[in-house]
Parts: C-alpha cells; structure tokens; sequence
C-alpha cells in the first residue's frame, strides 16, 4: 500500500485538477468548431475522396450563346442549351437527346435544320429523274466507322462531306465507336438517317 505525504498529495490533486480542464477545453473546442470527436478517436481506414458537383461542358451550335459552361452534376442537355441562352429558330432539336445526362468535358452540339441529310444535290436530282444514283452504295456493312476515311464514308446512303468530317471529328474527339448506335451521338445524324446507314457500316 502506498503512502503519500502532504505536500505530495497537493501536488497529485493539482496534476489531475490541470488535466481534467485541459481535456473540458478540448472537447469544448471542438463542440463549438463543429468537429466530430469520434473521427479524432476513430481514424478512418480509407482516404477521403472528394466527389465533383459540377461539370464543365462546351455548348455549340446553334444556340444563342456558345461557350463553356460549369454546370451542376447530372445535368441533362435540355438544361445546359437554356444556360447557352436557349436555342435560335433554326435550330433542329430532333437531331439532339435532351434527356441526355451529360458529362464533364463533353461537347454538346445543336445543328441546323439545314444540316439533316447533307448528300449531294447531283445524287437526290438523279433519283428524282428516275436514274442511277451518281455514287452506288457500298457493300452491306463494308465500312468499318474505325477506319473509314471520309471518301469511303461519303459512300455510305445520304452521307456527304460535311457528315463524313463530322463522324471523323467524333471519332477523334471521343475514340473508337464501341457499337453501332453511337453514330447517332455524330451531330446531324439522327434516326432516321442512321436507319439508312446502318446496314453498310460495323464496328471492328
């Protein structure tokens, strides 16, 4: 059993006295600050991973004010072409999904009526007449969209220069198309256009 002399016994009360209002001060600050006590007892075995809330999107097109827009995650298409400031008349909003939820660092483009079925005059005139298109069409499902080059896309049914730039465009801007469906993402293609392109193309 242990004695303890006077002076000895002050000193312990007066050790125990300073830590005790050490630790109220502590937790007290804590308290205040908003801190949780438990997360300074309980370390977290996993690193804390910071979730984005907004992505950042390039509107173009037709649309009133193109530009990059940083926009509140899960955003759908429809919403971002009313930040862009809405669409002009001419716009073809047939041609875009504006259910589409968008992702960060996308391009979201809204085409022109006049961009729907951009074939040559000279082909659309021959048809009309009764005559042979002046380009036959390409074998049944011949044109590889991953290796195509624009002359070899021209020759898909209502493809012309400026749609054959665009697939090639979104080929390079997004990678190497995964499926066949993806081609109506390509500005301009829309569902009807990709029903007369589906059976010449595939995806290797």
């Amino acid at each position: 059993m242990f004695f303890f002399s006077r002076s000895e016994k002050i000193v312990i009360v007066v050790c125990l006295a300073i830590i005790a209002v050490c630790g109220a001060v502590w937790a007290y600050s804590l308290i205040h600050t908003g801190r949780n006590v438990s997360a300074f007892l309980t370390p977290s075995p996993f690193p804390a991973v910071e979730i984005p809330e907004t992505v950042v999107v390039h509107v173009a097109g037709r649309v009133k004010k193109p530009g990059l827009y940083e926009l509140p995650l899960n955003t759908r298409a429809v919403d971002a072409i009313k930040e862009a400031g809405g669409h002009l008349p001419s716009a073809d909003l047939d041609q875009v999904n504006l259910a589409r939820v968008l992702e960060d660092g996308e391009r979201l483009y809204v085409p022109d009526r006049k961009e729907r079925g951009d074939a040559p005059a000279v082909e659309a005139v021959s048809r009309e007449a009764g005559k042979s298109p002046s380009k036959p069409p390409p074998r049944r499902a011949s044109v590889d969209l991953n290796k195509a080059t624009a002359a070899e896309l021209e020759q898909l049914p209502d493809v012309g220069p400026v749609t054959a730039k665009r697939i090639i465009q979104f080929r390079k801007d997004n990678g190497e198309f995964r499926k066949l469906d993806d081609l109506i993402e390509v500005p301009g293609i829309g569902p009807k256009k990709f029903a007369r392109m589906k059976p010449y193309v595939k995806v290797e």
